[in-house]
């Protein structure tokens, strides 16, 4: 079995190094696959700058270069109704937010973006609480760029409460895409009810969205999350590229962040003192841990009907 897992690695490692190379030989990869992943929310702390109702912000650098349809890109500006653009020359221009058609078609009027959950939002409506904000997680280079959308009221409908709520997180090298949805309510008042989850190229010729997330007037009550790979790397586990999962920041004083890589259901969290003794107990990946005296822990993850244990040093 050690024998079979390091070539399965070896593989793994030689196929990402091809797929690496051909990128910076002008070989497109124009074809993914859409796939649902566990629903999961970052932390954001960092504020994106300006209220960009039906516009789009200034130039947003990308930490690191990311691929997407065959070009490589570290820059990108966003819509204030839901999406991220590859088109920087668009930066502080209008973005619309009436559309119809589902995708892929060339008529649609936004293209080489990635749509988190594209539908008409106005951040500045009355009591708004509104707010966009972003952070990088991990370290080169397998690093995470998060952009949140959070709290976002929908046009027309805001008074009635409706708002939306989601995250686009970029993955450094692998290239995979995901997208995170916390909610959004239904608004059949405005523009149908239209929204779509999904990526198109620069033509429209090319797009892929999640099954039920294509143009149309659909909500979302309870967390879900989808991924968008490229066909070549869809084969390659994530955990062998990666850890499976990560705990951040370790050691840690306050807020401590699980990221569940793995693909499968996280169902229970558990912290152990060094005597045996069960002092915390959760299932959310964002855990408050400055009730616990400083020291030694061992925290037990329920993977599905695997047990993993990690230390945790509090400080």
């Amino acid at each position: 079995m050690k024998f079979t897992y390091l070539k399965k690695m070896q593989s793994a490692i030689v196929l990402l190094a091809i797929l690496l190379s051909g990128q910076g030989q002008g070989y497109a990869q124009i074809n993914y696959v859409v796939e649902s992943i566990p629903y999961q929310i970052y932390e954001t702390t960092v504020p994106i700058e300006g209220t960009f109702d039906d516009y789009y912000s200034d130039i947003i650098e990308i930490p690191f270069d990311f691929t997407f349809f065959g070009q490589t890109y570290n820059q990108f500006v966003i819509s204030g109704n839901g999406f991220i653009s590859f088109n920087t020359e668009l930066a502080n221009t209008f973005s619309t937010w009436q559309f119809s058609n589902t995708i892929p078609n060339v008529d649609f009027p936004v293209k080489n973006v990635i749509l988190g959950c594209y539908h008409d939002m106005n951040s500045v409506a009355t009591g708004s609480q509104a707010s966009r904000t972003s952070t990088v997680l991990g370290e080169a280079p397998y690093r995470q760029f998060v952009i949140a959308f959070n709290d976002m009221p929908q046009y027309y409908c805001s008074q009635f409460g409706a708002s939306s709520s989601f995250q686009i997180i970029l993955h450094e090298t692998l290239n995979y895409i995901d997208i995170q949805i916390t909610k959004k309510d239904l608004c059949l008042d405005w523009n149908n009810g239209n929204t779509v989850v999904g990526i198109i190229d620069a033509t429209g010729t090319i797009a892929y969205s999640p099954e039920g997330r294509n143009t149309g007037a659909w909500e979302v009550t309870t967390g879900e999350g989808w991924r968008f790979k490229t066909d070549a790397t869809a084969s390659i586990p994530d955990n062998l590229m990666k850890n499976p999962i990560s705990l951040y920041p370790n050691p840690s004083s306050g807020i401590l962040n699980i990221e569940n890589n793995s693909g499968k259901v996280l169902k229970d969290i558990s912290f152990y003192s060094v005597t045996g003794a069960l002092v915390k107990q959760t299932i959310d990946n964002k855990i408050n841990i400055s009730d616990l005296q400083n020291g030694i822990y061992i925290v037990k993850l329920q993977i599905e009907n695997q047990i993993l244990n990690y230390k945790l040093i509090k400080n």
